[in-house]
């Protein structure tokens, strides 16, 4: 793994950026439709994982030691946040990507963190209510994507790495439904916590019915808004 020091200030750098958003616009009290602050702090997180993941570098600070899977979602984290509608785009929204984007490069080199990201979720949802651009569905689906998920992090094995794997795709769903709202800002953290859970399941049983169980509710999914019209 390839580091250095001005790989981990720009780590720093891009996680502060969207909270710089914030410390600004409370500093100089910008009014509430003054989105810029947030948008540009967004922007540049997201271009500095992008520097980080062409230029191959892996920093490490503290405990913040993202790889190229965590770099690429972090990007794309940043990315979905500047694509939020302006109305929605607050600062709350900034705090928000500076919380995911923490929760994403938790770890060690070699050794991403499970529990980092299943608190970045969690509190990602305190400030989602904040905003008051979700609804209570919305809200009560994470919630329980979260709780899953930490049960089956402190479980641990197979059984629990396959609890991940549930809590993070119903983090995900709750997280994609609603296109261009903070609340999709969630989604690559969701992702990439189940795609560091899936190689425990290698070859078990728990993955088969795992993987039958997903397919199954992926394909009601995707028949409910068929059915639907046609039932009412």
């Amino acid at each position: 793994m390839t580091s250095s020091a001005w790989a981990d200030a720009l780590l720093v750098a891009a996680l502060l950026a969207p909270l710089a958003a914030v410390v600004l616009a409370v500093a100089v009290a910008l009014p509430n439709a003054d989105r810029r602050w947030t948008t540009g702090g967004c922007a540049l997180a997201a271009a500095g994982s992008v520097v980080l993941l062409v230029a191959g570098q892996h920093p490490r600070v503290s405990r913040l030691a993202p790889d190229d899977l965590a770099l690429s979602a972090a990007a794309g984290a940043a990315l979905l946040a500047v694509g939020v509608r302006a109305s929605a785009r607050t600062p709350v929204v900034a705090a928000m990507v500076t919380v995911v984007l923490c929760g994403i490069a938790s770890g060690v080199p070699g050794q991403p963190s499970a529990v980092g990201p299943v608190l970045a979720v969690a509190a990602s949802v305190v400030l989602l209510t904040l905003t008051r651009d979700a609804g209570r569905l919305t809200i009560a689906a994470l919630s329980i994507g979260v709780v899953v998920a930490a049960a089956g992090v402190r479980s641990g094995g197979d059984r629990g790495a396959a609890a991940v794997i549930v809590g993070a795709t119903l983090v995900a769903i709750a997280a994609s439904v609603s296109p261009r709202r903070p609340v999709t800002v969630i989604l690559p953290l969701a992702l990439l916590l189940g795609l560091h859970a899936a190689p425990q399941l290698t070859g078990t049983s728990s993955a088969r019915w795992l993987a039958v169980a997903l397919g199954v509710a992926g394909a009601a999914l995707a028949l409910v808004p068929r059915i639907v019209p046609r039932c009412a």
